[in-house]
């Protein structure tokens, strides 16, 4: 009884060990057709991910019947359920949604003082660079003209 049951044990476990492959896949625009690098491909019952190359491609250990969640900055996600394919070629649509905000991140040049700029970074919104009052020179603080000072 004890040698059925560890061989029964043995055999289940065996199934299990061996039933995650490798998977490998392309991310492409949908509409152009080009290689999109740096896709978010996860899967959705784990913690297991996966980042596409500059080619598109990407590997990640799957199971049949797991589940993968495509994500891309400015394309729609994706979601794909496993079958058992080795090969797979994923077109994401891109987003109607456009970026709101950008921000530029910087620090003080080597030949600025900390006495002559006390602060290193300025928030510019992009909808107020166009403003009349807004100055475009960064080196004062808060972008105010200073004519005559």
């Amino acid at each position: 009884m004890r040698k059925t049951l560890l061989l029964l044990i043995l055999c289940i476990s065996s199934y299990f060990l061996y039933a995650q492959k490798t998977l490998k896949g392309t991310i492409k625009d949908a509409k152009t057709s080009q290689a999109l690098a740096g896709g978010s491909v996860k899967l959705k019952s784990g913690k297991a991910g996966v980042v596409t190359d500059n080619s598109g491609v990407f590997k990640i250990q799957v199971s049949p019947g797991d589940e993968l969640e495509i994500s891309m900055v400015s394309y729609n996600p994706r979601s794909v359920v496993i079958a058992d394919q080795s090969d797979l070629l994923i077109n994401l649509e891109p987003g109607s949604s456009e970026l709101t905000e950008i921000v530029f991140v910087g620090s003080r040049g080597a030949g600025r003082a900390k006495t002559e700029t006390p602060v290193p970074v300025d928030v510019i919104k992009v909808n107020q660079a166009g403003l009349p009052t807004a100055g475009m020179d960064l080196t004062w603080p808060l972008g105010f003209c200073t004519d005559g000072i």
